[in-house]
């Protein structure tokens, strides 16, 4: 069984995953009320690229929501 990520290392987990997909973030945001990470990217995300993020983020048994518009990409990842 894996051990639960602590609320500190979500956005370690986050940058970590980007980084490896290749995934420039423009912002990242903190939502500690809500133990939710939220990225906006202002730059074109191709498909394989997200879908790796999301394989990753759910191998740390972490949630995450994509949002895909013509100019912007939203993620929104959470305990």
């Amino acid at each position: 069984m894996k051990i639960a990520i602590q609320r500190d290392a979500l956005r370690q987990t986050v940058e970590e995953a980007l980084l490896k997909s290749n995934i420039h973030s423009e912002e990242i945001i903190d939502n500690q009320d809500l133990s939710s990470i939220a990225v906006l990217i202002n730059t074109e995300v191709q498909p394989s690229q997200l879908s790796n993020f999301v394989k990753l983020i759910q191998e740390q048994e972490l949630k995450c929501n994509t949002n895909t518009f013509p100019d912007v990409t939203y993620i929104s990842v959470f305990i």
